[in-house]
C-alpha cells in the first residue's frame, strides 16, 4: 500500500469526507501503478533525449581524450522533419448525410481558423518529433480561455483576453501517465483513465485554482508549499526533482469509464466531477514512430540507432585520440628514470619509460588501417538500412528531368512515407475528433454584447429593433444585450448564404464569416474526419516547378487544353501572381474605332469654331454619337450663358450643322437616327434652335424617300477620311 497507517500531520488541517479521502487515495494508487509499467522506458526516454542532443559530459581539464559525439540521429530526425514540415497537416470534417454537406464545409472552414489560430501546425510537428526521437509523442486538445488583468493609463484594472479558442498542447511523456493495459487512446484497448502531472509555481497556482470554477471545494488554500517532511503527506511523495520552496504538484485525473475529472495537488483534492467535455473522451492524441503492436509506447529512431551511434563514436574518438598523439607525440625516455605511474599514460607529450640508453626520442605511430575506415562505411550503410533515410540523397542531384527526381526521391522517401500516413490515420484523426466536437460545443455559445446607449433614444431603439428583428435580441435585469457568434477569417475564398445553404466561393484576399450555430451544426450528430494533405511526400519547390515546366511544355500544343489554365498553373508554381500577365483590354484600335474617336473630338472643335460666328458646313459619315455631342452643347447652360439672344447667327450654324448631320444619318439608316431626331424635336428650344425640332420631327419620315438606295454624306466629300478619295464606300459605319 502506498498510504501510511499513522495518522499524517496534513490530516490536522485537511480531513476531507470519505468520499473524497477514497478518491485522493485512488488518484496515488493509479499513478503509481501507472509509472511502475512505464518504469521500463523512463531511464531509456532519458538516453534517447542525450543522443538527438549530441550530449556529452563535462571534461576535466586535463582530460585530453576526445567526447566528440556523432550527431547521426539528430540528423536523421532533422532530416525527417524536413519533409514532414511540407505537408498540409490538417484534420477534415466529412458530412455522414448529403443534408449536412453545407455544414461541414462551414466547419471546415472553422477548423482551418482555428488551426491556424493556436498554431496547432506548429504543436503537431513538435508531437511528431517527440515520436521521432523517443517513439511516442503526446498532445493534449482542450479549450483554452486566458485573460490576464493590465493597467490602464488612467490607473484603471481591466481584463484583456489573450486567447479564447480550441489548442492542442504538446504533452511531456515525463509528466504523463497512462492506463497499464491499453495500447492506444482508442478502440478496445483503448486507455480508460490517464494522470497528467503539472509542476507549477505556487503563486501560478493560487492565481489558477481561484474561483468556483476550478476551485469548487475551496481547498486550494490549505495546499501546502516547499518541505520535504514525509510525515506530513498520506499519499503524496515529494519528488526529488521539485524545488519544494516555490513549486507544487498538481495530477489531473481522467476517467472516462466513470465520466470522471479529479483533480489533486499536494495530498488535497481541489476538484472532482464530470468530465467538462460533451465527447466524454480523454482529450489526448498519440503520435507513434514506429509502433509496438501490443505496447502503448512506441519506438523511435534514437532507439534503432543506439547500438550504431555507440559504435561511431567510439571509433571516431579513437581515430581522433590517435591523431592528437601523431601531432604531439609521447616520448621514450631511459627506465631508469624515477617516474611515477600516472606518468606512464598515453598521452601527447608524456614519457615512456624503456630499456635504452639512448632514449628521450619521440613515438613514432604507423598510418590508420583502412578497415577503420571501411567500418565506418558499413555503419554508415547499416544506419540508411534500418531507418530508411540518407540525408545525403535528398538534394537528389543526378537526376534528369524534374519527373525523375520525384521518382528517385519518393523511392528514397518510402519509409518516411509510411510514418506520415500512419501519423494522419492515427494521431491527426483522433485530434480531429476531438477540436471538432469542441468547436461544436463551444462555438454554438454566444456572447452577449451589451446595446450601449441612452435608452429612449431613437438610435438606442434602432439598435434593439435591429437585434429583435435578427433574433439576437436579449434582455436580463432590465438591460438589452446582442448575441454575437465566433467570427472566422478565411483567405482567398467566401462563404455566402443563399435559400439552397451555404456555398464556398473564390474571394481575392480575406473575408469574414459569423459562425450561427444553425450553419454548422450537423443534424446526425457529428461528422466523420479524415484529414486534408495526401500520403506522399511533396518534392522540394524548384523541382515542382520545374516538373510543372515540364508539363506546360508538353501540353501547350494540345488543342484540347485551356492554355490560359495551363499558364496560371505555371505562374502560379512560381509563384507570381496571374492576374498581374492577363492581357489588359486595349483601347479601339481598328479604323472604325479611330474614325470614331476622331469625330467625338472633332465634335468639340467644332462647337468651338461655331461659338464664335464661323459656319461649320456638317461633318460628312458622321455618326449619331457625334451628333448628340452637338445637340447636348446646345442644351448646356454655357451655350444658354454665353449666346446672347441677338446672335441668331451662331444658332443658326448650329441649327443648319445639326439638321445637315441627321439627315445624312437618316438616309444611310443609321441606327439611332431617328430617335436622335425625335429626341432634339422635344427637347431642343424651338426658339433658341431655330426651328430645329419640328424640322427633324417633320423631316424624318420623308428623307429616305428622297434619294431611295443612295447612301448619302452632306454637302462634300472631305479629304483625308477613309474612301474620300475613290469614292468607294467600305460599308462600314462610323
Amino acid at each position: 500500500m502506498i498510504y501510511m497507517v499513522k495518522e499524517p500531520n496534513i490530516r490536522k488541517d485537511y480531513n476531507p469526507p470519505e468520499k473524497e479521502h477514497n478518491e485522493l487515495k485512488r488518484v496515488y494508487l493509479r499513478k503509481q501503478q501507472m509509472g511502475d509499467k512505464r518504469a521500463e522506458f523512463e531511464p531509456k526516454w532519458d538516453k534517447w533525449e542525450k543522443a538527438w542532443e549530441c550530449y556529452r559530459a563535462p571534461k576535466d581539464k586535463d582530460d585530453w581524450q576526445s567526447d566528440i559525439y556523432i550527431p547521426i540521429t539528430t540528423s536523421t530526425v532533422e532530416a525527417m522533419m524536413s519533409e514532414i514540415v511540407n505537408q498540409d497537416l490538417l484534420p477534415l470534417a466529412i458530412e455522414r448525410g448529403a443534408e449536412d454537406a453545407p455544414r461541414a464545409t462551414v466547419i471546415n472552414a472553422g477548423l482551418s481558423y482555428s488551426w491556424e489560430l493556436a498554431k496547432s501546425d506548429i504543436a503537431t510537428l513538435d508531437i511528431i518529433h517527440d515520436a521521432l526521437v523517443l517513439g511516442t509523442g503526446l498532445g493534449q486538445e482542450y479549450y483554452w480561455k486566458q485573460e490576464r488583468e493590465i493597467s490602464l493609463p488612467n490607473g484603471k484594472k481591466s481584463t484583456v483576453l489573450e486567447f479564447d479558442d480550441c489548442f492542442l498542447e504538446p504533452v511531456s511523456l515525463w509528466d504523463f501517465y497512462v492506463d497499464e493495459k491499453a495500447r492506444s487512446f482508442f478502440g478496445p484497448y483503448g486507455a480508460m483513465d490517464c494522470i497528467r502531472r503539472y509542476i507549477m509555481d505556487y503563486d501560478d497556482f493560487r492565481n489558477f485554482f481561484k474561483g468556483k470554477i476550478w476551485d469548487p471545494l475551496g481547498r486550494a488554500e490549505l495546499v501546502k508549499k516547499g518541505g520535504r517532511d514525509t510525515n506530513y503527506y498520506e499519499f503524496y511523495k515529494p519528488s526529488e526533482r521539485l524545488d519544494h520552496s516555490k513549486e507544487v504538484e498538481v495530477l489531473w485525473y481522467w476517467n472516462k469509464r466513470e465520466d470522471l475529472l479529479a483533480i489533486v495537488c499536494n495530498d488535497v483534492l481541489i476538484k472532482m466531477g464530470p468530465i467538462p467535455y460533451r465527447h466524454k473522451q480523454l482529450p489526448f492524441a498519440r503520435a507513434v514512430d514506429i509502433k509496438r503492436t501490443k505496447q502503448f509506447y512506441g519506438k523511435g529512431e534514437a532507439e534503432l540507432l543506439e547500438s550504431l551511434q555507440e559504435e561511431v563514436n567510439t571509433l571516431r574518438r579513437m581515430i581522433i585520440d590517435r591523431n592528437h598523439l601523431d601531432i604531439d607525440k609521447p616520448i621514450l625516455v631511459n627506465d631508469a628514470l624515477a617516474i611515477e605511474d600516472e606518468d606512464i599514460i598515453a598521452r601527447p607529450h608524456g614519457a615512456i619509460p624503456v630499456g635504452d640508453v639512448n632514449a628521450a626520442k619521440p613515438l613514432e605511430y604507423g598510418d590508420i588501417p583502412q578497415s577503420v575506415f571501411k567500418s565506418l562505411d558499413m555503419l554508415t550503410d547499416d544506419r540508411i538500412r534500418v531507418t530508411g533515410m540518407d540525408e545525403r540523397q535528398q538534394s537528389v542531384d543526378k537526376a534528369g528531368t524534374a519527373t525523375e527526381a520525384a521518382i528517385l526521391k519518393e523511392a528514397t522517401l518510402k519509409r518516411l512515407n509510411m510514418k506520415i500516413n500512419q501519423v494522419k490515420n492515427d494521431f491527426l484523426v483522433d485530434v480531429g475528433r476531438l477540436r471538432v466536437a469542441n468547436m461544436l460545443q463551444y462555438y454554438s455559445q454566444p456572447k452577449l454584447e451589451a446595446i450601449v446607449g441612452e435608452k429612449g433614444t431613437e438610435e438606442y431603439r434602432a439598435k434593439v429593433e435591429q437585434a429583435r428583428q435578427s433574433g439576437a435580441l436579449v434582455s436580463e435585469n432590465g438591460q438589452d444585450f446582442v448575441e454575437k457568434y465566433r467570427t472566422i477569417r478565411l483567405r482567398d475564398k467566401a462563404l455566402s448564404v443563399n435559400r439552397t445553404g451555404i456555398e464556398e466561393q473564390p474571394a481575392k484576399g480575406f473575408t469574414f464569416f459569423e459562425l450561427k450555430p444553425d450553419f454548422f451544426l450537423p443534424t446526425h450528430g457529428g461528422f466523420d474526419i479524415r484529414y486534408k494533405a495526401t500520403s506522399e511526400v511533396p518534392i522540394s519547390k524548384p523541382l515542382k516547378q520545374q516538373k510543372d515546366l515540364e508539363m506546360y511544355d508538353r501540353l501547350i500544343q494540345n488543342p484540347t487544353i485551356d492554355p490560359w489554365k495551363l499558364a496560371e498553373m505555371a505562374l502560379k508554381s512560381g509563384d507570381y501572381d496571374p492576374d498581374e500577365f492577363k492581357l489588359q483590354p486595349k483601347k479601339e484600335t481598328s479604323p472604325e474605332g479611330q474614325n470614331l474617336q476622331r469625330l467625338v473630338e472633332l465634335a468639340g472643335v467644332e462647337n468651338d469654331e461655331m461659338m464664335n460666328g464661323n459656319p461649320v458646313k456638317p461633318t460628312p459619315y458622321s455618326s449619331p454619337a457625334h451628333t448628340e455631342l452637338h445637340i447636348g452643347f446646345m442644351k448646356s447652360q454655357r451655350f444658354l450663358d454665353e449666346v446672347p439672344p441677338e446672335r441668331t447667327d451662331i444658332v443658326e450654324n448650329f441649327t443648319n450643322h445639326v439638321k445637315g448631320e441627321i439627315q445624312a444619318q437618316l438616309s444611310r439608316g443609321e441606327p439611332g437616327a431617328e430617335e436622335l431626331a425625335q429626341e432634339a424635336g422635344m427637347e431642343t428650344e424651338g426658339s433658341r434652335a431655330g426651328g430645329l425640332g419640328g424640322a427633324l420631327s417633320k423631316m424624318a419620315g420623308k428623307m429616305k424617300d428622297i434619294i431611295p438606295g443612295r447612301i448619302m454624306g452632306a454637302e462634300q466629300m472631305p479629304s483625308g477620311m477613309r474612301g474620300a478619295e475613290t469614292g468607294i464606300q467600305t460599308g462600314r459605319r462610323i
